[in-house]
This record gives structure tokens, C-alpha cells and sequence, in this order.
């Protein structure tokens, strides 16, 4: 079977490409603040050349130039004006269009082999949260501007988590891309602060995207776990949604709690014993949670699948008998029955 069957069977048929030399603008930081060509800049400008930035943006007109060069709308009224500025402009813009021509092409080889394989891919910049609903995969890269510092890591993992919100229960698969040697180093905190699957993630440097068979061998991971990766993000959406359930349930219940229940408690059974209250209401809470937790019918529906699928035990098994749910052991040699 080939790469693209297999993807074609695990239906993963759809692609996004997310990389910040896909918008069409640049942003103060991609061009940098502290850049010595803005210096340059401003003092080149002529009285005429500064009108006509101040049309375009007006609130130029009573700002420092210190403070424009951090402003994404004055770098973008700048960059709109560059051909009519012409060679002031030129040095300015000059590195960021070298990075841009630098990123576009790892872009365009990721574009290309997903076509071959099958599949149907778009681009996109940083707006990316509507398009990356419909898709079954996402390649997305680790820094969103050129300075590549921890405000476009946060960026990146903020946009990204923004996006799968929505469908937490049927996640895109992801697969992170950089050319930063920080690629490795970011993988884990990236994976968990975006809330990703670890089955349904992988990294990738840009430098191997042109390397025979380094594409391939991540797509190929993702298509192998696919079916299981699904089964754990609808389990683990259930468990996080029946878990919020189940606890407003027990709080409900414990807060029926009189004081003069929790004295006589405390009088009848926790001073012979030399227990304090708290810890008696933690043990309490903890017991009315664990069995309101296990009679939420969405997360036992959605846990049968796993036993099936599950690599890590293979002698713990879930499964229906008269309309309940039992969860089997034979290393404990016990059966846990869950009342449905």
C-alpha cells in the first residue's frame, strides 16, 4: 500500500498549511524595531514622502518616530507605500523579503508533496482558525514572525489552540515545522500547552522537508495512529466534559452540608479518631466524585472503544452486559462494575 492510500484510507484527505510567509503584510516585529534601517528610513524621508504616509495613516501625524516603528499599522502603511517610496523604502524591507523567499519555498515543497500524495491543501497566514476547522491535518510552523522569539512562540501556540477548540473532540492532526535549532527543545511544551495528542503529533525541521522520505516517514506515523488518535481525543473530550459534570453534581450535593452535620461528625467519629474536618470532607468529596464520575454514560461510551485499541494493556478490556458496563482486569483478577 502506498503513503497515499494509506492516508486516503485513515481519511486524512484535507491539508493546512500555516506559516506566517503566507500573509501578505508585515508586522513591526518581522521587520523589528531595533532594525538600523529605520534610522535610515526617517531621515531619508522627504517632506512629500511623509504626507503621504500620514494620508494613508493618519495617526502618524502625532506620534514619535520611536513609537511607529512598533506599530504594526504604520510598518504596514509603510510596506503598502514601498514602490511609490522606492529606494528609501528598499533597504528597509530588504532582509524580510530574503526571509520570505527563504520560507516560501519550504512552504511550496510541503504544498507540492501533499498534492502528490493525494491530498487537498491550502495556505494560510496567521489567520488561520476558520480554515483549520475542516481539515484533517495541519502543518504549522514553531514561530510566528521573523525574530522568532517567545512572543511568536506564544503566538503560535495561542492561534493554534484557538483553532481546535472548537472540534476538541475531532482534532486535525499536526505536524510542527521550524527551521529554529529550538525545534526539539519546544516539542513538549508546544504538544501540551495547544492541548495536542502526543499520538497525533510530530515535528519536522524545514531543512529535512527537501530530504527524501523525512515527510513521508511522519505523515505515515500520523496515518498509522489516526484511527487510534481519534478514539482518545472523543474519549478525552468526554472524560473533561463528564468530569465537569460530575463534579458540579458532587458539589451540589455537598453543599447540603449543615454545620451542625459536620459538628456531630466531628463530635461522634473524627475526635475518637483524631481526625481534623477537612481532611474528612477531602475523603468525602473524593469518594461522592469517583462514583458520580463513573456513571457518566458519555465517558464509558466513549472509553469502550480504547480497550480494543489500546497497545499498553491488552488484558484490560471494557465491555456491555445487560446494560452495564464492566471494566476487566485479569492482572488485578478483579471486576470494577459500573452501574448504567
Amino acid at each position: 500500500m502506498t503513503l497515499g492510500d494509506l492516508l486516503a484510507q485513515k481519511r486524512i484527505t484535507t491539508a493546512l498549511v500555516v506559516d506566517d510567509v503566507c500573509d501578505a503584510v508585515p508586522t513591526a516585529t518581522d521587520i523589528g524595531p531595533e532594525n538600523e534601517a529605520w534610522a535610515i528610513f526617517n531621515d531619508d524621508l522627504t517632506a512629500e514622502q511623509r504626507q503621504l504616509i500620514e494620508a494613508v495613516y493618519e495617526d502618524a501625524k502625532d506620534r514619535s518616530f520611536d513609537e511607529l516603528v512598533s506599530d504594526d499599522a504604520y510598518v504596514a502603511a509603510v510596506w503598502g507605500l514601498r514602490d511609490t517610496l522606492t529606494e528609501v523604502a528598499a533597504p528597509l524591507f530588504e532582509q524580510y523579503l530574503a526571509d520570505q523567499a527563504s520560507d516560501q519555498t519550504y512552504v511550496d515543497v510541503v504544498v507540492q508533496k501533499l498534492q502528490e500524495l493525494g491530498l487537498e491543501c491550502r495556505t494560510s497566514g496567521r489567520d488561520f482558525i476558520e480554515a483549520a476547522q475542516e481539515v484533517d491535518l495541519i502543518v504549522i510552523d514553531l514561530f510566528f514572525n521573523k525574530a522568532q522569539d517567545e512572543a511568536a512562540l506564544h503566538a503560535s501556540k495561542r492561534m493554534l489552540r484557538d483553532a481546535i477548540e472548537k472540534r476538541r473532540a475531532t482534532p486535525p492532526l499536526v505536524i510542527l515545522m521550524s527551521r529554529s535549532p529550538r525545534l526539539e527543545d519546544k516539542r513538549e511544551e508546544f504538544r501540551d500547552e495547544v492541548g495536542l495528542l502526543d499520538s497525533g503529533f510530530r515535528i519536522i525541521r524545514k531543512s529535512e522537508l527537501e530530504e527524501a522520505g523525512k515527510l513521508d516517514r511522519q505523515l505515515e506515523r500520523l496515518a498509522h495512529n489516526a484511527d487510534d488518535s481519534r478514539m482518545l481525543a472523543r474519549f478525552f473530550e468526554s472524560l473533561e466534559q463528564g468530569m465537569a459534570d460530575a463534579t458540579s453534581r458532587t458539589l451540589k450535593l455537598l453543599r447540603n452540608l449543615r454545620l451542625s452535620d459536620i459538628g456531630q461528625i466531628q463530635q461522634l467519629l473524627l475526635n475518637a479518631e483524631g481526625e481534623p474536618a477537612g481532611s474528612y470532607l477531602v475523603d468525602v468529596f473524593d469518594r461522592v466524585l469517583q462514583h458520580e464520575i463513573e456513571r457518566e454514560r458519555q465517558i464509558i461510551d466513549a472509553a469502550i472503544p480504547l480497550a480494543a485499541c489500546c497497545p499498553l494493556n491488552p488484558k484490560a478490556n471494557l465491555h456491555r452486559t445487560n446494560g452495564e458496563t464492566f471494566i476487566v482486569s485479569n492482572d488485578a483478577q478483579r471486576m470494577a462494575r459500573t452501574a448504567r
